[in-house]
């Protein structure tokens, strides 16, 4: 009888031990419910951001695939690929109905802007917004109570008369986002 309740009991122990899963991985916090993502086309392929629940740390910097922002009268979202760490990212300042069509010309003086950069990084993104004419329109279609947002998105970036770049043109055509959680600040 002991042996038999020893024998129960380790197979107790190994089928509860074999039915815990790891839904972690080395670069995120959830991988069974990556939630939302920023899609579009650059340039004629496709590019997806991770997910709003992912993260990866680069260089001490924690970077989460998809996050969004409502704050002091702006209204920004910034999508993360982890393969490259490009980023698509825009910011702009929030009308009194707030869901609508906003375009603009980015410009480093002006804080209304939208791009795409191939790094996440400060001095990349930097540099893309000095080389490059941006001509670019967002239109949030839904505003849920200000807890979620939706939306396209399209950029036209266009190296500047004198200066050159790796990258040559930029055109980021058909984005998308849906039902994005908003942080407040």
């Amino acid at each position: 009888m002991k042996n038999l309740m020893l024998a129960a009991t380790c197979l107790l122990l190994v089928g509860f031990m074999g039915s815990c899963e790891d839904g972690g991985g080395d670069n995120n916090n959830n991988n069974d419910n990556v939630g939302q993502k920023l899609t579009c086309t650059i340039n004629g392929k496709a590019w997806e951001s991770n997910g709003f629940y992912e993260f990866i740390l680069v260089d001490g910097d924690t970077l989460w695939g998809l996050e969004s922002e409502d704050y002091s009268g702006f209204l920004s979202l910034t999508g993360i690929r982890f393969s490259d760490t490009s980023r698509v990212h825009f910011t702009v300042v929030k009308t009194g109905a707030v869901a609508g069509t906003y375009t603009g010309t980015t410009d480093p003086q002006v804080s209304d802007y939208c791009s795409y950069s191939p790094k996440w990084d400060y001095t990349t993104s930097k540099w893309m917004l000095q080389n490059y004419d941006i001509n670019w329109t967002v239109r949030v279609t839904h505003f849920y109570k200000g807890e979620k947002f939706s939306g396209l998105l399209n950029a036209s970036h266009k190296v500047m008369s004198g200066a050159s770049s790796p990258y040559g043109n930029i055109e980021l055509t058909g984005g998308a986002f849906t039902d994005v959680p908003l942080v407040r600040k």
